[in-house]
């Protein structure tokens, strides 16, 4: 039996304007993940777009920091993940 690996990438999520200005590397985040989608080019990776599951100015997924991620985000991870790779794997 043969097995074929394929990897999937996920971009980086948008950061809220508040945690930008506390962490200005935040304010990168679309230069990374340019990076991160032409280095799946390069190696036949999937890059899978997760930038716009949540949306930064509102705060319903963030915790009080404003950074990280409550568990109701992570569903909605899970099911874009699931959706792009029956996408390509069929």
């Amino acid at each position: 039996m043969i097995l074929k690996h394929r990897i999937f990438i996920n971009s980086i999520v948008c950061s809220t304007p508040v945690a930008v200005e506390e962490h200005s590397e935040l304010s990168k985040t679309d230069d990374f993940n340019s990076q991160l989608q032409e280095m799946c080019q390069r190696n036949g990776w999937n890059y899978v777009d997760i930038s716009d599951i949540s949306n930064p100015d509102e705060d319903k997924y963030y915790q009080e920091d404003v950074i990280h991620y409550i568990q109701d985000l992570y569903p909605v991870w899970a099911e874009r993940m699931i959706g792009e790779t029956i996408k390509v794997i069929g």
